[in-house]
This record gives C-alpha cells, sequence and structure tokens, in this order.
C-alpha cells in the first residue's frame, strides 16, 4: 500500500503541478493579450504623434517659407529705396537722369570702379558745358574797322620813366 499511497501522492502532486502550469499559461496568455493590446495602443499614438509632426512640420516649413518671401521683399524695398535716394544725391550734383541712375545702382551692388567712373564722367560733362557757357557768355571785343584802338604814335608818346 505504500506503493499505492506514493503513486496517488505523485499523481497528486503532479495534478497540483499541471493545474498551476496552467494558471501560469493563463497568466502568461493574459499578460501577453494586455501587452499587445498596449503595444497597439502605443503604435496608434505614436503614429498620430507622427502625423501631427508631419503638420507641425508643414506649418513650419510654410512658416519659414513666408518669412524667406517677406525678408527677400525687405532686402528689395531696401535696394529700391536707396537707389532712389542715391539717384537724387546725384542728380543734385548735377549728373544727367541716366547716368545718376546707372552711377546708384552702381553704389548700391557696390560696383565703385562704376561709380569712380562715372563721376569722372560727370565732372567731365559739367566742364565742357562750363567752358560752352564761359564762351558764350564772354564778351568779345569789337572790331571798329581799326578805329578805337591805340596807335603806334600813341604807344610811342607815352613816356616812360624807365627810360
Amino acid at each position: 500500500m505504500d506503493e499505492n499511497k506514493e503513486v496517488i501522492d505523485y499523481e497528486a502532486k503532479l495534478k497540483e503541478a499541471e493545474e498551476k502550469a496552467q494558471r501560469y499559461k493563463e497568466a502568461i496568455d493574459k499578460a501577453s493579450s494586455e501587452a499587445k493590446k498596449y503595444k497597439d495602443q502605443w503604435r496608434e499614438a505614436e503614429d498620430k504623434l507622427k502625423s501631427q509632426m508631419s503638420e507641425d512640420e508643414r506649418a513650419k516649413t510654410e512658416e519659414a517659407e513666408r518669412y524667406k518671401a517677406i525678408e527677400e521683399e525687405n532686402a528689395r524695398l531696401k535696394r529700391d529705396m536707396t537707389i532712389s535716394q542715391k539717384t537724387n544725391f546725384y542728380l543734385s550734383l548735377g549728373f544727367d537722369a541716366e547716368l545718376a541712375k546707372e552711377t546708384a545702382e552702381a553704389f548700391v551692388d557696390g560696383d565703385f570702379e562704376t561709380v569712380e567712373k562715372n563721376q569722372l564722367q560727370a565732372h567731365q560733362d559739367f566742364e565742357k558745358a562750363l567752358r560752352a557757357d564761359v564762351v558764350k557768355n564772354t564778351p568779345h571785343p569789337q572790331n571798329n574797322g581799326g578805329t578805337g584802338g591805340i596807335t603806334k604814335a600813341q604807344i610811342m608818346a607815352i613816356k616812360n620813366p624807365r627810360r
């Protein structure tokens, strides 16, 4: 009987171990299904976050493009304003309109060789106009057929104190 008792004892322990293994298996299965559920929820949240990030990135890109366009427009307006101011300055110095605008654009673009060349050209044009004006407005001596001038006899009659 001892042997029977031992077999029954082993069978009871085996049955108990099988029940315990079954409980562990059920717990593992439950934990696995919960883990799968949480993993699916995490993936959904991650996908949602990625889509939101894409929208945020798109918004940031659009904002950067708008900012860049505004900066370009600002730079263009500043350039146009500076050209206008410099053109007026060169016009006040006596440059003709076309040369003044060309010189102002060269100044803004940093082409100082052209600025100097145009300044020299404007100076030469001014000098030429001034000479023409001086020649035009200078009174010329009138020749009245030899009369009204000093004759040789008159010159010889002048008493020179050094003689």
